[in-house]
């Protein structure tokens, strides 16, 4: 079955151990002026005024699960779509993070 990482914004906590650990350089939190300035105006209507946008790309993606490993929270889960629907639901691929959750 294919495998994907799964993303529950609701449990993140911006740490960015994610980022940090991803041998592929394919996970980014990308700052909410950064989704302004490229013209991505329905996007940017999408978020909330401090949120940060969460991105993995699947193309660069090898599912290695050292990104879920590393997550003190669980925000992160490696699922699996099983005779096309998620084996594993709640979670999201994408999602936005409010700023007020960053740990401190």
């Amino acid at each position: 079955p294919k495998r994907f990482i799964d993303f529950i914004p609701e449990q993140c906590i911006l740490c960015e151990g994610c980022v940090d650990i991803c041998p592929w350089y394919c996970i980014f939190m990308v700052d909410p002026s950064a989704v302004e300035d490229s013209g991505n105006v329905e996007l940017a209507r999408s978020m909330g005024g401090d949120d940060i946008l969460f991105l993995i790309d699947d193309n660069a993606c090898t599912r290695c699960n050292l990104c879920v490993e590393r997550c003190p929270t669980g925000a992160l889960v490696q699922s699996e779509v099983t005779g096309g629907r998620k084996k594993r639901g709640g979670g999201r691929a994408m999602g936005t993070v409010p700023q007020t959750q960053k740990a401190t």
